[in-house]
């Protein structure tokens, strides 16, 4: 009977503040703290006060709270003598933190067990074969008594300086962002584009209810689209708003006259972010490659767009190899599921009339192309698309240039 309660003891025990580093629950607090920003919107950042943000982040980072009785354990004796000798410690709150490793720890620590229904935890004492002796015992209970007073200072000091280091990483990621979020809008405002304010918004964290950009809705699956996608109504109204920064870039070329490709796509990830519900990213992987702009809604592609300098019909017509904007869409970057797309060109000739003339018959040359579907504007088409290897479930394509062209 005894060697079944002294197994069953040693199966359920744990080494008290030795079982679990705590630098597993405490590292990286600058990730955690950009991981939480990124799951804001710009309208969101805008409207929260940066200590408001660093509450937020700590909140969602921090432990519940152990309050442990440092002060007056009692030792515990198994009369019957199937189980060593343990100070007993009340506590109440969580449990889990009893378990972490501070830094710095002993290499060794005390076996321990819980008692979760009356909160307390038994620390037993080390082992002895031979029994404990009356001078053992008060040693063994100091010894215990210091070892559980020490760790557990030590850990909610860890933790402290944890909550410290992510509210000092999480206020400077915020006001890092809001500042640039910030700049960019005096830029598109430069650009001419209307720009809503902020001033009267009240510095709270709006996470539970965020202000609505333009939601994108899904339309459902039918025999003409195999798969999701957006309206043409939306689709139009995407591409509206890039052609409204792209006018934006016409308007003051010498604002901008030391961009490059990046830099314009930056530029229009931004606005996209800001008006349309959906994740608007850069440079990200779908399919067998890095899309220029990707906008995501409810984890669908809903719209991806690349962007290219034009250097002739061959930004166009040419084949995946040979840099062909088109053909890196569909046969790179475009899954089955993938229905709207678009390719934006940045002109910096002198002659861009003559170039908008040249754009029809680039598109039309490449092999792929079904038909244009609708011109909306002078700088830009909508095209349909067969796909390599489907020419039954068409995409359509928009083609948008804009004059970035500069005086000398």
């Amino acid at each position: 009977m005894g060697d079944n309660l002294r197994s069953r003891q040693i199966m359920n025990t744990f080494l008290i503040f030795n079982d679990n580093p705590i630098s597993n629950v405490t590292q990286r607090p600058r990730r955690k703290a950009r991981r939480k920003l990124e799951n804001l919107s710009s309208e969101e950042i805008l409207s929260t006060s940066s200590d408001d943000f660093a509450d937020y982040v700590v909140r969602d980072f921090e432990l519940n709270p152990l309050n442990l009785d440092t002060d007056n354990p009692q030792v515990t004796i198994d009369d019957w003598g199937d189980e060593d000798p343990a100070l007993r410690f009340q506590y109440a709150g969580n449990e889990r933190i009893l378990h972490l490793k501070p830094s710095p720890s002993r290499s060794s620590g005390y076996r321990a067990e819980v008692n979760d229904e009356k909160n307390y935890v038994d620390v037993y004492f080390p082992r002895r074969n031979d029994g404990y002796s009356d001078n053992e015992l008060q040693k063994f209970q100091e010894q215990v008594k210091d070892y559980v007073k020490t760790h557990y200072r030590r850990v909610n000091s860890n933790l402290d300086e944890f909550y410290d280091e992510i509210r000092e990483e999480a206020t400077s990621l915020h006001e890092e962002k809001k500042e640039e979020i910030q700049q960019q809008q005096k830029r598109f405002q430069a650009l001419g584009i209307d720009v809503i304010r902020r001033d009267d918004i009240d510095e709270t964290l709006k996470i539970d209810e965020p202000q609505r950009r333009k939601e994108i809705t899904v339309e459902d699956i039918s025999k003409k689209q195999l798969g999701p996608g957006i309206s043409d109504d939306i689709y139009h109204e995407i591409i509206e708003a890039v052609d409204a920064v792209g006018h934006g870039f016409e308007k003051s070329p010498e604002t901008y006259s030391d961009f490059g490709e990046e830099d314009y796509r930056n530029v229009i990830l931004t606005f996209l972010e800001m008006n349309f519900e959906g994740s608007a990213t850069g440079e990200t992987f779908n399919k067998d490659g890095k899309s220029d702009i990707l906008l995501r809604n409810d984890g669908d592609n809903i719209f991806i767009a690349e962007c290219g300098m034009w250097a002739g019909p061959q930004t166009l017509s040419g084949a995946d190899e040979e840099g062909g904007k088109i053909s890196q869409l569909l046969e790179r970057y475009l899954t089955w599921r993938d229905t709207k797309a678009a390719v934006i060109l940045f002109v910096e000739r002198d002659s861009f009339s003559s170039i908008l003339e040249k754009i029809p018959d680039a598109v039309e040359e490449h092999p792929l192309c079904a038909g244009l579907k609708k011109k909306k504007q002078k700088n830009w088409w909508q095209y349909s698309f067969d796909r390599p290897d489907d020419d039954s479930n068409q995409v359509d394509i928009a083609i948008l240039s804009f004059d970035v062209s500069t005086e000398d």
